[in-house]
Formats: C-alpha cells, sequence, structure tokens
C-alpha cells in the first residue's frame, strides 16, 4: 500500500473525527504539528530516509484521534488502533 494514499486517509481520519472540536484540538491543530514535526525531523537529518519521515507525519497526524477529552462513543477510543491495522501497519 503507498504511504501517500496511508497519509490521505490519516488526514480524512482527522477531519471527520476531530469535526466540532474546540481550536485546541481541532484539524488545524494537527496540521500545524504535522508541520511543525516535519521541520523538526528535517533539521535533525531525517530527511534523507522517507520511511522515517513518513513514519513522523503519520504520527503528527494521528497523535489527537481518539484523546479521551473529546470521545463522543466510547468506539472511538479505537480509532487509530483500527486504522493502522486497516492499513497494515499496526
Amino acid at each position: 500500500m503507498a504511504i501517500r494514499d496511508t497519509v490521505k486517509r490519516a488526514e480524512q481520519l482527522v477531519e471527520t473525527s476531530m469535526k466540532g472540536n474546540d481550536a485546541s484540538h481541532d484539524a488545524s491543530h494537527v496540521w500545524r504539528v504535522r508541520d511543525l514535526a516535519l521541520s523538526l525531523a528535517r533539521e535533525e537529518g531525517l530527511s534523507s530516509n522517507p520511511d522515517s519521515m513518513e513514519i513522523v507525519e503519520l504520527a503528527a497526524l494521528l497523535h489527537d484521534v481518539g484523546d479521551y477529552k473529546y470521545l463522543r462513543d466510547p468506539s472511538e477510543e479505537k480509532l487509530v488502533e483500527n486504522f493502522l491495522e486497516e492499513e497494515g501497519i499496526a
């Protein structure tokens, strides 16, 4: 499975699961975290390793999905775990 496809699906998961959250945990927050994480990864020399950059990007995208403070349904606790399994990553 192409990692760019996985990233796109992770972005969609962020959009749907974080919709309606306050600004401290909305999709815009996640985009800022991703940008910062990728910038830091480049500064640390990870840009020469595409796999490492992809891991950093996915971790940044998914870091607040299913945050207990914003759960609307108990099943949302496993959103990231289920996503990674479906993508063949976990």
